[in-house]
Protein backbone atom coordinates (compact mmCIF):
# COMPACT_ATOMS: atom_id res chain seq x y z
CA UNK A 1 0.00 0.00 0.00
CA UNK A 2 1.27 3.36 -1.04
CA UNK A 3 0.16 6.58 1.09
CA UNK A 4 -2.72 7.88 -0.32
CA UNK A 5 -3.87 5.20 -3.38
CA UNK A 6 -6.86 4.78 -1.58
CA UNK A 7 -7.88 7.98 -1.40
CA UNK A 8 -7.41 8.94 -4.91
CA UNK A 9 -10.20 6.21 -5.94
CA UNK A 10 -12.36 6.90 -2.32
CA UNK A 11 -14.53 8.94 -4.73
CA UNK A 12 -14.03 8.04 -7.86
CA UNK A 13 -17.67 6.69 -10.04
CA UNK A 14 -17.66 6.07 -13.82
CA UNK A 15 -21.78 7.66 -13.73
CA UNK A 16 -21.89 8.00 -17.86
CA UNK A 17 -20.61 6.17 -20.69
CA UNK A 18 -21.13 6.23 -24.30
CA UNK A 19 -23.56 3.23 -25.07
CA UNK A 20 -21.33 0.98 -27.51
CA UNK A 21 -18.82 1.05 -24.65
CA UNK A 22 -21.04 -0.01 -22.05
CA UNK A 23 -22.28 -2.96 -24.28
CA UNK A 24 -18.86 -4.07 -24.92
CA UNK A 25 -18.08 -4.24 -21.23
CA UNK A 26 -20.94 -6.21 -20.78
CA UNK A 27 -20.90 -9.08 -23.34
CA UNK A 28 -16.85 -9.79 -22.48
CA UNK A 29 -16.23 -11.66 -19.13
CA UNK A 30 -12.69 -10.61 -17.82
CA UNK A 31 -10.88 -12.58 -15.38
CA UNK A 32 -9.25 -10.87 -12.57
CA UNK A 33 -7.05 -12.50 -9.61
CA UNK A 34 -8.29 -11.75 -5.85
CA UNK A 35 -5.93 -11.18 -2.87
CA UNK A 36 -6.22 -15.21 -2.52
CA UNK A 37 -5.07 -16.37 -5.82
CA UNK A 38 -8.09 -17.46 -6.96
CA UNK A 39 -9.50 -16.42 -10.64
CA UNK A 40 -13.29 -14.81 -10.79
CA UNK A 41 -14.81 -13.90 -13.91
CA UNK A 42 -15.78 -10.12 -13.13
CA UNK A 43 -19.16 -8.72 -14.09
CA UNK A 44 -20.31 -5.63 -15.66
CA UNK A 45 -23.90 -4.51 -15.71
CA UNK A 46 -26.03 -1.66 -16.90
CA UNK A 47 -28.02 -0.49 -14.62
CA UNK A 48 -31.59 1.67 -16.39
CA UNK A 49 -33.12 4.84 -13.71
CA UNK A 50 -35.40 3.33 -11.18
CA UNK A 51 -38.65 5.11 -12.45
CA UNK A 52 -37.41 3.19 -16.43
CA UNK A 53 -37.04 -0.34 -14.37
CA UNK A 54 -40.44 0.54 -12.59
CA UNK A 55 -42.19 0.85 -16.18
CA UNK A 56 -40.17 -1.96 -17.53
CA UNK A 57 -41.16 -4.61 -14.78
CA UNK A 58 -45.45 -3.26 -15.45
CA UNK A 59 -44.70 -4.48 -18.88
CA UNK A 60 -42.71 -8.01 -18.41
CA UNK A 61 -41.29 -9.47 -14.52
CA UNK A 62 -38.06 -10.40 -16.03
CA UNK A 63 -37.17 -6.84 -15.63
CA UNK A 64 -37.11 -7.59 -11.78
CA UNK A 65 -33.96 -9.54 -12.54
CA UNK A 66 -30.75 -7.57 -12.09
CA UNK A 67 -29.00 -6.13 -15.27
CA UNK A 68 -31.76 -5.83 -17.36
CA UNK A 69 -32.43 -2.81 -19.04
CA UNK A 70 -35.94 -2.16 -20.70
CA UNK A 71 -36.01 -0.50 -24.50
CA UNK A 72 -39.65 0.78 -24.79
CA UNK A 73 -41.65 0.55 -28.84
CA UNK A 74 -44.63 -0.05 -30.10
CA UNK A 75 -45.04 -2.87 -33.00
CA UNK A 76 -46.37 0.54 -35.44
CA UNK A 77 -44.22 3.05 -36.69
CA UNK A 78 -43.63 5.89 -34.58
CA UNK A 79 -42.31 7.49 -37.82
CA UNK A 80 -44.38 7.60 -40.84
CA UNK A 81 -43.02 5.68 -43.82
CA UNK A 82 -40.07 4.53 -41.82
CA UNK A 83 -40.04 0.42 -41.45
CA UNK A 84 -37.34 0.53 -38.35
CA UNK A 85 -38.16 -0.93 -34.71
CA UNK A 86 -38.03 2.79 -32.99
CA UNK A 87 -36.46 1.76 -29.30
CA UNK A 88 -36.68 4.39 -26.42
CA UNK A 89 -34.98 4.44 -22.93
CA UNK A 90 -37.87 5.69 -21.30
CA UNK A 91 -41.88 4.95 -21.73
CA UNK A 92 -42.59 8.63 -21.37
CA UNK A 93 -40.47 9.78 -24.17
CA UNK A 94 -42.22 6.81 -26.65
CA UNK A 95 -45.53 8.20 -25.50
CA UNK A 96 -44.28 11.51 -26.30
CA UNK A 97 -42.79 10.67 -29.71
CA UNK A 98 -46.23 8.78 -30.70
CA UNK A 99 -48.57 12.01 -29.52
CA UNK A 100 -46.22 14.52 -31.08
CA UNK A 101 -46.29 12.67 -34.70
CA UNK A 102 -50.01 10.98 -34.24
CA UNK A 103 -52.23 13.56 -32.61
CA UNK A 104 -55.38 12.28 -31.79
CA UNK A 105 -54.12 7.98 -32.82
CA UNK A 106 -54.66 6.06 -30.03
CA UNK A 107 -51.27 4.61 -28.79
CA UNK A 108 -50.88 0.69 -29.45
CA UNK A 109 -49.84 -1.18 -26.87
CA UNK A 110 -46.55 -0.64 -25.35
CA UNK A 111 -43.63 -3.60 -25.04
CA UNK A 112 -39.92 -3.86 -23.77
CA UNK A 113 -36.98 -5.57 -24.56
CA UNK A 114 -34.17 -6.11 -23.06
CA UNK A 115 -31.09 -3.26 -24.62
CA UNK A 116 -28.25 -6.53 -23.44
CA UNK A 117 -30.66 -8.88 -24.91
CA UNK A 118 -30.75 -7.37 -28.14
CA UNK A 119 -26.81 -7.36 -28.90
CA UNK A 120 -26.34 -10.93 -27.59
CA UNK A 121 -28.76 -11.58 -30.12
CA UNK A 122 -26.80 -9.86 -32.62
CA UNK A 123 -23.47 -11.16 -31.43
CA UNK A 124 -24.63 -14.83 -31.41
CA UNK A 125 -26.23 -14.37 -34.51
CA UNK A 126 -29.39 -14.71 -33.59
CA UNK A 127 -31.24 -11.85 -35.35
CA UNK A 128 -34.50 -13.39 -35.95
CA UNK A 129 -35.47 -13.90 -32.43
CA UNK A 130 -35.67 -9.66 -32.63
CA UNK A 131 -38.96 -8.08 -33.74
CA UNK A 132 -37.43 -6.57 -36.39
CA UNK A 133 -33.58 -6.28 -37.96
CA UNK A 134 -33.72 -2.44 -38.55
CA UNK A 135 -33.39 -0.91 -34.95
CA UNK A 136 -33.00 2.74 -34.03
CA UNK A 137 -32.13 3.79 -30.23
CA UNK A 138 -33.32 6.88 -29.73
CA UNK A 139 -31.61 8.66 -26.61
CA UNK A 140 -33.32 10.11 -23.85
CA UNK A 141 -33.15 13.58 -23.68
CA UNK A 142 -31.17 13.58 -20.06
CA UNK A 143 -28.49 11.68 -21.88
CA UNK A 144 -28.51 13.72 -24.38
CA UNK A 145 -28.08 16.63 -21.76
CA UNK A 146 -25.57 15.22 -20.11
CA UNK A 147 -23.38 14.66 -23.51
CA UNK A 148 -23.99 17.91 -24.38
CA UNK A 149 -22.63 19.17 -20.68
CA UNK A 150 -19.51 16.56 -20.90
CA UNK A 151 -18.69 18.08 -24.57
CA UNK A 152 -18.94 21.82 -23.19
CA UNK A 153 -16.78 20.84 -20.10
CA UNK A 154 -13.87 18.99 -23.12
CA UNK A 155 -14.61 15.88 -21.50
CA UNK A 156 -16.14 13.43 -23.73
CA UNK A 157 -16.44 13.16 -27.14
CA UNK A 158 -20.02 13.68 -28.60
CA UNK A 159 -21.79 12.86 -31.48
CA UNK A 160 -25.01 12.46 -32.49
CA UNK A 161 -24.41 9.37 -33.66
CA UNK A 162 -23.39 8.11 -30.16
CA UNK A 163 -25.93 7.61 -26.97
CA UNK A 164 -24.42 8.31 -23.44
CA UNK A 165 -26.01 5.80 -20.73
Amino acid sequence: KEKGYFDLWENAAITLLPLDIAIRLVLKKRARQTQKDQTLDSLLIVIPGADDRQDGIALDSRFKDQGRVPLFYVNRKVDDGDEALNLYFTRKELITSWNDKHPGIPLPVIKALDLVGIFESIVRDRVETLPSTNLVFHPSQLSLKAARQLKARGLAPYSPNRIII
